[in-house]
């Protein structure tokens, strides 16, 4: 090799084994999400089997646990069953399910009694129910 040839540059070897694999993979090696870029879920735009077109986000249900926004029946099921207790009877599933939607709706409005200029949740079809519980990923118990 002469003076005007340079020899290839060559990476220096990781040093822990998570690293290494990496390398040797030809992958990148793991750096974690910062929190400016990480994934928050945000609204979504869905035209639903009935035909409505909607915008709804996925509610946080243990925000609106801790906040108090399920009815004392709901709040006392849901943290019965989490302290490894009875599972709710369907009634109480379902109108946890109901408030859920509720909150997941941004546009239009959806409330769990008829209201002016707003959608209730009873009036929700059947398939446009089952289409956002499984798109939201929604359950409660």
């Amino acid at each position: 090799m002469t003076t005007e040839e340079k020899a290839p540059e060559v990476e220096a070897e990781p040093h822990d084994e998570a690293s290494l694999h990496a390398w040797i993979e030809g992958e990148e090696p793991f750096v974690p999400t910062k929190a400016a870029d990480y994934p928050v879920d945000k609204d979504l735009e869905l035209t639903l089997p009935s035909g409505a077109n909607v915008v709804v986000h996925r509610p946080n249900k243990y925000a609106l646990l801790l906040a108090g926004r399920f009815p004392k029946d709901v709040d006392a099921a849901i943290r019965e069953s989490a302290d490894g207790g009875e599972q709710p009877d369907f009634v109480t599933r379902i109108k946890a399910m109901d408030y859920l939607l509720c909150e997941a709706f941004v546009a239009p409005k959806l409330h769990i009694t008829p209201k002016k200029g707003c959608l209730c949740v009873r009036e929700l079809p059947d398939p446009d129910r089952e289409f956002l519980v499984a798109v939201l990923r929604l359950s409660v118990f």
